[in-house]
């Protein structure tokens, strides 16, 4: 059984950085993943745990928005490589 503690500070954080990742290849929108983390994280905020919880949306939202970046980034060293190779 997985507790609370890994649960937010292992499980949540690499769900989240995959979703900004995976959010930004799929959809070319570097603000769409973070908004979605941000939407995931209010509705367990209020549902699942307390306002204590909070801090902890702050924190996933921007490690979202930071991954869809390096996403982007990622995609536009791609791209400049494959031109360069052209």
């Amino acid at each position: 059984m997985i507790n609370e503690f890994s649960l937010i500070m292992i499980i949540f954080p690499i769900i989240f950085i995959l979703l900004g990742f995976v959010g930004y290849i799929v959809l070319k929108n570097i603000f769409i993943a973070p908004t979605l983390t941000f939407a995931v994280s209010v509705v367990l905020t209020f549902t699942v745990y307390n306002t204590t919880f909070l801090i902890w949306l702050i924190i996933y939202t921007l490690l979202s928005f930071a991954s869809s970046m390096i996403a982007r980034l990622f995609v536009y060293m791609i791209q400049k490589f494959k031109i360069a190779n052209k």
